[in-house]
This record gives C-alpha cells, structure tokens and sequence, in this order.
C-alpha cells in the first residue's frame, strides 16, 4: 500500500520552525512529512497567537482585516529586512534536512533587478516555489515587475504562493490568470475567494490554501471545495502566526466531510502532485 504523504503547505521558518531540530520535532509529532518553508522573523523563536475570529464569522473573509494590521506594522518595523535573510536561512535548512523541508523563495519584487540575481540563487539553491506578499512589498498585479517575475517562474515551471493586500489585487490576479493559463498559483489563505467564486475561474494550476485555522472558516473552505474542487485545496499551517496552528490545521481537514482520499488530497497530495511537475 502506498503511504500517503502529509505536507504542511505554508510555513515560516521561525518559532518551533527556527531550527532543523525543532522543524523535526514538530513534524513528527503531527505526523507531518514535510513543510514548505518560506522566510520568517529572524532569529525569533516566538509564536504568535492570533484572535479565533473564523467561528465567529464564518462568511466572512477576516483576513481584510488582518491585512491592515499586516501592512501597518511591516512598515513601522521595517520587517521587509528580514526577507533577505530569511531566504538564506531557508536555504540552509534545507541542506541540514532536505528530506523534511521544501524550500520556497520569498522575493521583494523591484529589488531584482532584471531577475538576474534571482536566476543567480535560483541557480545555486534550486528552491522548488516562490512567494509574493503584498502587506510586505507594495507591488500590482499586472506592473511590468509583476509580469517580468511571473514570466520568469512560468519559464522555470516554479508555483508562486501569493499574499494579496486587497479586493483590486484579487480582481487583477483573476485577470492575469485568464491571459497566463500556465502560471502556476496558490492563493493565500483563501483571500478573496468570493471574487474568484463569481469570476468563474476555472485552472487545475490554481490552488487554494487553506490556512491559519483560527482566521479561516469549515465554512468557507467547503465552498472553495464545492466550487473549485477538492484537488485544488492545499493544507497549511502558517507557523508560527497561531498557536498549535498545524496540529489544528489537519484536526479540521480530518473532520470535514468528505472522503478519506479526498481528505489525503488537501493534507499533501494535491501539493505532492503540484511540485513533482516543478
């Protein structure tokens, strides 16, 4: 019988996340293969905890909320410092465990010059995806950075895990999607899910993540679900921005209803199918 694989889609690498040892510890103890890790707070051991909104709203897409906040403190703090770093931290991680760790690369787009540097460490590290984030690095969906980068990663057949800000950012990604059929994109916490419902968007290179738990509903991730199917879902936990977040996160993927392979699909199948094309 072939095992099936659990993958934490969405992952930090600081809090229990910092260091190979932990990264270890806290997989096995889920029962986690691995973990996509992208760059977090530097040498920051701290996890976050988060307000428990998504039972109290649960058709809401609360993380207009928290995208606010995201944006305001990044600024005050200077935090888009520590991106830089985090990627090299990353990367080092995944040389000390590479069977536990799949390295994503975080970039700041208009500090890439024209992509040659990132050709450079992409080159050198061979990180399997890459991510955007928009409360961190204010950029359009649609600028010439943004069709350059995109363009770059659809040539490398590398999936982009991406954090949009706002409802234009959505309707802008819709767009390019149309265009770009190829691209390969994970939506970040199910951000702006009800636009892409009422665009009729259709992509199997279009998935969906489903985390943090405290911020993302059963209920929306059923409709995600109804609408785009359930090989489109990828399970994540975002540590450490929650507490217990990935032993939470596969609890609801377990007791939602549906299937048990349909459940494997979401907690790393769909992921595993993702990046063996990559």
């Amino acid at each position: 019988m072939t095992k099936i694989m659990i993958i934490d889609g969405h992952a930090h690498a600081s809090g229990p996340f910092l260091r190979a040892e932990g990264i270890v510890k806290a997989l096995d103890a889920a029962g986690v293969d691995r973990v996509v890790l992208v760059s977090g707070e530097a040498d920051s051991e701290k996890t976050y905890s988060l307000p428990r909104v998504a039972h109290r709203f649960p058709n809401t897409d609360v993380v207009a909320w928290t995208n606010r906040l995201t944006r305001v403190v990044i600024a005050l703090t200077r935090g888009v410092r520590h991106i830089a770093p985090g990627n090299d931290h990353v990367y080092q991680l995944s040389q000390e465990i590479p069977d536990r760790v799949i390295p994503f690369h975080w970039v700041v787009l208009s500090r890439e010059g024209d992509l040659g540097e990132l050709e450079r460490l992409y080159e050198e590290r061979r990180f399997r995806g890459l991510k955007l984030h928009q409360c961190w690095n204010r950029f359009r969906v649609g600028s010439e950075d943004f069709e350059a980068f995109m363009s770059w990663a659809e040539d490398k057949g590398l999936p982009v895990f991406i954090h949009l800000y706002d409802r234009r950012g959505v309707r802008e990604l819709v767009g390019y999607l149309r265009h770009h059929p190829e691209a390969k994109v994970i939506v970040g916490h199910l951000f702006g899910l009800d636009d892409y419902v009422a665009s009729g968007l259709r992509s199997e290179r279009v998935y969906f993540d489903i985390s943090t738990h405290d911020l993302i509903s059963t209920r929306r991730i059923l409709r995600a679900i109804e609408h785009f199917g359930v090989q489109q879902v990828v399970m994540g936990s975002d540590t450490p921005y929650a507490r217990d977040a990935l032993r939470l996160a596969i609890e609801r993927v377990r007791s939602l209803p549906l299937s048990e392979p349909e459940k494997d699909s979401i907690l790393g199948e769909n992921l595993r199918r993702l990046l063996e094309t990559c």
